[in-house]
């Protein structure tokens, strides 16, 4: 009975594999993760591991087995399997979940964070949560100039295994070249390495400094003294903080967002942007509200003028994100109705923790009838052209928010 509801529940989502050659065959790839689950009876890992298959269909291979024995007899357990093209000598290629359902979704995106995984515009944010990080970048291609890739790949699996407590590493195509240094090295055919430093800023390693083992060791080392670190490209002065809502700038990112004592709430906006006015008054009262709360930081930064770090990004206004305590990595962006009651079930949805809200102050308090002001819509995120002079969606003029 089970068995049916699983093919009838996952149809073409989820492979049922009921044989020890048609498994050996689903866990060997020459392009993508796959990820078997071993559940002999329905629980609540199991559902949990066909709503993440109907949801990440489109980037990952999903299988389930009903006997354990298929798969070395372990039960009630997710199976990460490596592609074969990355499979190396310094890592295993299988990794095991059985932990908590919660988490299963993280276990299915770091699965792919290898010791050198490739790195890439849709994964690029679970390799950034590991810091510092080294990202190497080149013409990376396993068939055209597998030579070469494997060169540079060998030498950074084999940094990597020693020094993998203390510094990451990953390795992608040109295309996040011009990612991460967005100048005229994006054409070079080089090995380009940036530095992704503790606190997410970046550090570009000059290119002249040819990639060789020892220099990339040398390189590990200045990382790991401090030697070398990131910086922001662009920022404000730190302003004088007058209202509940914290003004951020590049130099008080960390004191304020990524501090691990407590909650915040960010938003990235444009002074050009209507969207990001209109969310003003709103804001605000959500400030108000959680003015009793000190585990709570609500905050905003000007994205137009002060550089993200890593893995914040935004590329529209305003871009809001949720930062849990002590989860800085890995923050959360924001997704649902930009009203009182979704920014706090947002929040309280993502942390385990019981937030305190009061009822604003007398400023905030809207007269009988009144509605709250729309502050849906996202304007384009081209902080050039909205620099420039207010083309496209951000066009209401510059003003200070």
């Amino acid at each position: 009975k089970y068995r049916k509801h699983v093919v009838q529940a996952t149809k073409a989502v989820v492979s049922t594999q009921s044989t020890g050659e048609e498994v050996a065959k689903f866990t060997v790839s020459d392009s993508e993760y796959m990820f078997v689950g071993s559940f002999p009876e329905e629980t609540e890992l199991s559902r949990e591991f066909l709503a993440q298959a109907e949801k990440l269909r489109e980037f990952y291979r999903f299988g389930i087995v009903t006997d354990p024995a298929l798969v070395g007899g372990e039960k009630n357990v997710v199976l990460a399997y490596q592609p074969e093209f990355l499979r190396n000598k310094w890592e295993l290629h299988k990794k095991v979940f059985n932990g908590d359902p919660f988490d299963l979704e993280s276990f299915i995106q770091s699965a792919r964070v290898d010791l050198v995984g490739i790195i890439d515009r849709n994964n690029h944010e679970d390799f950034e949560a590991r810091r510092p990080l080294i990202i190497t970048t080149f013409d990376v291609d396993f068939e055209v100039n597998k030579k070469r890739t494997n060169y540079v790949r060998n030498r950074l699996l084999k940094a990597a295994s020693e020094y993998k407590d203390k510094v990451a590493f990953t390795m992608g195509g040109l295309n996040m070249t011009h990612y991460y240094a967005p100048d005229d090295r994006y054409n070079d055919t080089g090995v380009v390495m940036t530095v992704i430093d503790e606190e997410g800023w970046e550090y570009t390693v000059p290119k002249e400094i040819e990639f060789t083992f020892d220099n990339l060791k040398q390189v590990v080392e200045d990382v790991i003294s401090g030697k070398i670190k990131g910086k922001p490209y662009r920022e404000e002065e730190a302003p004088v903080q007058k209202k509940r809502v914290k003004r951020v700038v590049s130099s008080t990112f960390k004191d304020y967002v990524l501090n691990p004592d407590v909650h915040s709430l960010i938003e990235f906006y444009s002074p050009y942007c209507g969207h990001c006015k209109a969310l003003i008054p709103l804001y605000n009262e959500l400030a108000s509200r959680a003015r009793e709360e000190k585990g709570l930081v609500i905050a905003k930064m000007d994205a137009t003028a002060n550089s993200l770090p890593r893995p914040f990004n935004s590329r529209g206004f305003p871009t809001i994100y949720f930062v849990p305590k002590g989860k800085s990595v890995k923050p959360i962006k924001f997704e649902g109705d930009r009203t009182i009651e979704g920014f706090i079930e947002f929040m309280q949805k993502h942390t385990k923790e019981e937030l305190r809200f009061v009822e604003p102050e007398e400023k905030y308090l809207k007269k009988k009838g009144e509605e709250a002001p729309a502050a849906a819509g996202t304007c384009g995120g081209d902080t050039a052209a909205n620099a420039a002079g207010g083309e496209g969606q951000c066009s209401a003029g510059k003003q200070e928010l």
